[in-house]
């Protein structure tokens, strides 16, 4: 493997983080890069809730995450007003005019024909947002059906760095196959690219990629301790393009797994301990 590009990230100090590619080729192939995870919550059940929308008791995320420009800025006062506002909407129905107020993003939160949010799902006695990703399943039913998007409580997932990047030029797309390592784990994590973020960022993962890569099991109880416990502070992250299935996407965990594990194999040279030990020798070159 030699340089294939250097990607921006601001979850690193100098703001930069090298992607590598194949040695004789780096501009066609598989590409792994090192980086912090931080954890997506959506396509699950429990990301986000207008009854806690602040994550603190129940909901796996902080509805600021789900509205274009954030909560960035905001005062105490502003943000309880914000959340005040959102409320009233959900409960009047999503009128255009309070649901435009909440900023919810529509490209986290999705809208049904009329234009109105979806209606919230129940989990556990409560009530939660649909919230969606990048890599979908039509065959499941329409935007507002959970199902159809990756669950990220269940399916180890990759969230891809948004917008024209080094990824993009070099065929990466939402649903290409995926695999993950911590140096001390015995075995790697089979994901899948399953959502694009910030242009900014480099490094996200599903609670269910994150949750494997630091041996921790259940669900966490809410986004206070997603955020607290469920960063991984780096990992080894192996793409390859082209290997999506655009006719049956892969979006449960059966599938993903199967066809990361089949790419990793075959980048290998046939057999998966051939091809975890391609992976650490490259880890290894990457950090001296």
């Amino acid at each position: 493997m030699r340089l294939a590009f250097t990607a921006t990230d601001a979850n690193t100090a100098t703001g930069r983080e090298p992607v590598w590619g194949q040695s004789q080729n780096p501009a066609a192939g598989p590409l792994i890069f090192g980086a912090r995870l931080n954890v997506n919550t959506d396509g699950t059940r429990r990301s986000y809730s207008v009854d806690d929308p602040g994550g603190r008791i129940f909901a796996l995320n902080n509805v600021c995450n789900a509205m274009a420009g954030y909560c960035q800025g905001l005062s105490a006062s502003a943000l309880a007003e914000r959340f005040r506002v959102l409320r009233q909407a959900r409960d009047e129905g999503w009128p255009a005019n309070l649901l435009a107020q909440s900023r919810l993003s529509a490209s986290v939160i999705p809208r049904r024909s009329d234009g109105r949010v979806c209606p919230e799902i129940e989990q556990g006695g409560r009530r939660y947002l649909v919230s969606s990703t990048a890599l979908a399943d039509p065959r499941a039913g329409d935007t507002c059906s959970i199902d159809r998007y990756v669950d990220a409580l269940a399916v180890p997932a990759l969230v891809l760095q948004g917008g024209s990047n080094g990824f993009t030029q070099r065929g990466v797309r939402v649903g290409d196959a995926v695999v993950a390592w911590r140096p001390g784990l015995t075995a790697p994590v089979f994901a899948v690219a399953g959502d694009t973020g910030p242009t900014d960022r480099l490094g996200e993962g599903s609670i269910a990629l994150n949750g494997a890569l630091l041996r921790r099991t259940g669900e966490p109880a809410n986004y206070l301790q997603v955020r607290s416990e469920y960063v991984v502070p780096r990992a080894h992250v192996l793409v390859f393009p082209g290997t999506r299935d655009s006719a049956r996407p892969r979006i449960t965990r059966d599938r993903v797994e199967a066809a990361a594990r089949d790419a990793f194999v075959s980048w290998g040279g046939g057999s998966e301990a051939r091809a975890f030990a391609r992976l650490q020798g490259c880890v290894a070159a990457m950090e001296r």
